[in-house]
């Protein structure tokens, strides 16, 4: 059975996860949320969703997607996000606005990836980066086997903590992030090389790993 994932990705984390599924189970064709939004596919009976954690919820594209989702009425549907750190109450987030439009989340996982949110610091070490980036090549391998099993597969669950994060964090960064560009600036200090920096980890975090023991 074929499977649309449709993604979206800041810095390129969730697009190497994305990739790294889609080699892995086969079958799947990757879809820009972007894209799609204008554009929506034909109905699907499996449907993926991968994104990154914005503030202990999913990115405000991710949230007028679901709107529009194209799925049938018995669909399949997982999500995979992303996150430097705690991924909070996103996946409860999600499974209650698919209800909405009764539609059901099957299964939900997150992934770890190096941090990449510059006003919470640096980018980790080169050592730790490499350390996160095994890590999470484990937890796609494990995450692929999984998917083959749906709707049978094991999934991540949400505690009460996560879930109070989400409803007390996400909504003011709803509300106020949206207007947050008009602070930033790009001086002569700014070279470019951000761009390729995330080009060469897509390249290093879809390279196959061993499996999760």
């Amino acid at each position: 059975m074929k499977t649309f994932i449709y993604w979206f990705s800041g810095t390129g984390n969730s697009l190497a996860v994305a990739k790294a599924l889609a080699d892995q189970c086969g079958d799947i064709e990757l879809v820009p949320m972007a894209k799609a939004i204008k554009n929506p596919p034909p109905p699907a009976a499996r449907i993926g969703r991968v994104f990154p954690v914005y503030s202990f919820g999913p990115p405000a594209l991710v949230a007028r997607f679901t709107e529009t989702l194209n799925a049938l009425p018995d669909a399949c549907i997982f999500a995979v996000v992303t996150c430097a750190g705690n991924k909070g109450g996103t996946l409860a987030v999600l499974k209650n606005r698919l209800q909405r439009r009764g539609l059901q989340l099957a299964a939900g996982w997150s992934v770890k990836m190096p941090d990449n949110y510059p006003p919470f610091g640096s980018a980790p070490a080169p050592e730790k980066q490499q350390t996160i980036q095994a890590a999470a090549s484990a937890r796609i391998n494990w995450i692929a086997a999984e998917l083959k099993q749906l709707p049978d597969g094991q999934s991540e669950k949400t505690g009460a903590i996560g879930r109070l994060l989400s409803s007390m964090v996400h909504p003011l960064f709803q509300r106020f992030l949206p207007r947050a560009d008009r602070f930033f600036r790009v001086d002569e200090k700014c070279n470019g090389s951000g761009s390729r920096a995330v080009w060469a980890f897509i390249k290093t975090a879809s390279l196959p790993s061993p499996a999760v023991s």
